[in-house]
């Protein structure tokens, strides 16, 4: 799992990196459970990533309204969270297309 503790304080390319290598991480994690996937779940479960990344991102920008009375630093990090989310899901519906 990732701890995302510190990671705010990275640098936009060592964020993507970071993303880019837990994705890659998740598929080979995957993959060990089931070992020959077929095209159709891959699909499925691309959709499901998809659906579940979108879902979180207009999450955490609605929180982040709420969460500004609290504390604007915590609410920008999380406005920058649900970006980095949508960063994550542009390369699953990239993944599907490469598919």
């Amino acid at each position: 799992m990732l701890n995302l503790i510190g990671v705010f304080d990275l640098n936009i390319h060592e964020r993507k990196t970071i993303l880019v290598s837990t994705a890659q991480s998740c598929l080979e994690g995957d993959e060990k459970m089931e070992k020959d996937l077929s095209k159709e779940s891959v699909k499925h479960l691309l959709d499901h990533w998809i659906e579940h990344n979108e879902s979180h991102s207009t999450s955490f920008r609605e929180r982040s309204t709420q969460i500004a009375r609290v504390s604007e630093k915590a609410a920008q990090d999380i406005r920058e969270a649900a970006e980095l989310m949508d960063q994550c899901t542009e390369m699953l519906k990239k993944a599907m297309q490469d598919l």
